[in-house]
């Protein structure tokens, strides 16, 4: 779970999942994953820009505040448990 500020946060889990709070935790929304891995991070460093991470390498990407997630490839099939940016580009699995 990862929250930018107050308000606004999303939660990644087993089969894809990823929802989304606008309102603190007190609701939370779907949002569509392309994936069915267990996600197991998430990081975001804009309200806009944020990135997942999974099981067997999984890397999602979205710069629209997750209305869409693109998947990002690397080349690993290890399980991802962690993701963190400084900025807009630098960052660590």
């Amino acid at each position: 779970m990862a929250f930018f500020n107050r308000e606004l946060g999303w939660a990644v889990g087993e089969g894809g999942s990823i929802r989304a709070t606008t309102d603190g935790g007190k609701s939370w929304l779907s949002q569509k994953s392309v994936l069915t891995a267990t996600l197991r991070a998430v990081h975001f460093n804009g309200p806009r820009q944020g990135w997942i991470a999974g099981e067997g390498g999984a890397l999602l990407r979205t710069i629209d505040g997750g209305l869409t997630w693109d998947p990002r490839r690397i080349d690993t099939s290890l399980d991802l448990n962690s993701i963190r940016f400084a900025g807009e580009s630098a960052g660590w699995l």
